[in-house]
This record gives C-alpha cells, sequence and structure tokens, in this order.
C-alpha cells in the first residue's frame, strides 16, 4: 500500500448499473399497466358492483328478489308520502306517470284496495361500458298511509339496452 490510496482504490467493488435497455422495457411496462388499468379497472369495478337505482332517504329495504345478476326486483317501505316520493324522482330528473286522483287535495279511495298505485317513474344510468334501465312504483296503503316502492332494475351487460 502507499500513501496515495491506490491499492485502497483498486480494492473497492465496484457494483454493475442496470443496463439501460433494462430500465426503459421497466418504465414502456409501467405505461403500458397504468393504460390497462386505466380502461380495465372501471370495467372490473362495473361488474362486481353494479350501481343500485336511486332510492329516496328513508326507505328501508324490505325485501329483494333477483332473477339474474343484475336483474332484480327490490320492495322499498317508507313513511315519507308517496307523492313526495315521486316528487323525489322528478326533482332528480326522472319521467313519472301518475294515477289520476292519487295526488292532490283530493285523494281517491279505492275500496277492496289495500295496496293502490300513485305513480310509476322510470330512468336509466349509463355505468362503464355497460347501461342500467330502472322502475319504480310507488304504491300507498289505504290503512295506513304508509308507501312502498318496488323498484325493479336491469343491467344489460351487452350493448345500450331496449333503445
Amino acid at each position: 500500500m502507499n500513501n496515495s490510496g491506490s491499492a485502497d482504490a483498486a480494492a473497492r467493488v465496484q457494483r454493475p448499473r442496470p443496463p439501460l435497455l433494462l430500465i426503459v422495457i421497466m418504465g414502456l411496462a409501467l405505461v403500458a399497466a397504468v393504460v390497462v388499468g386505466v380502461t380495465v379497472l372501471p370495467v372490473l369495478y362495473g361488474v362486481i358492483a353494479p350501481p343500485m337505482p336511486p332510492v329516496p332517504l328513508n326507505a328501508t329495504e324490505n325485501s329483494r328478489t333477483t332473477q339474474a345478476y343484475g336483474v332484480d326486483v327490490t320492495v322499498y317501505d317508507s313513511a315519507d308520502d308517496p307523492c313526495a316520493l315521486i316528487q323525489f324522482y322528478i326533482d332528480s330528473g326522472y319521467q313519472c306517470r301518475l294515477a289520476p286522483l292519487q295526488c292532490g287535495a283530493l285523494r281517491e279511495t279505492i275500496p277492496g284496495f289495500e295496496r293502490v298505485l300513485v305513480g310509476e317513474c322510470s330512468g336509466e344510468q349509463a355505468f362503464s361500458i355497460f347501461d342500467m334501465e330502472w322502475n319504480a312504483r310507488i304504491y300507498r296503503f289505504q290503512s295506513t298511509d304508509m308507501a312502498q316502492v318496488e323498484m325493479a332494475r336491469e343491467v344489460f351487460w351487452i350493448g345500450t339496452g331496449r333503445r
């Protein structure tokens, strides 16, 4: 060993640098993974957890019948006025049809029927590459003046629905 330190420098082990081509390939693989992830993840999320139709805040789920994945009928009970439930859907921008003499000052009672149809609202929603249509029938129980929403939903996994 001399005083100049040349033996110490020779004794140092140099680590090999990764080749530049490997770094470029890893960068391209990362960019490809991000591009594929951005396009595939929303589709996977839509398949795993399709959205539910809009439901008023005070409604509680009573029952659910599933005919196929994404095709189901859910019944909600609500203490709200049925006309207020229809107004919720109208305010949300959906189409509604009212039964005559069921909202307003004159509310017709129909003898022999416990559950009376007050109105029907429908809508559609696009999510990811799929489309969903729903139909809500709002009923009034004449004896209790409670409301019931019968929500039918269908998710169209291929195509854009019945258009």
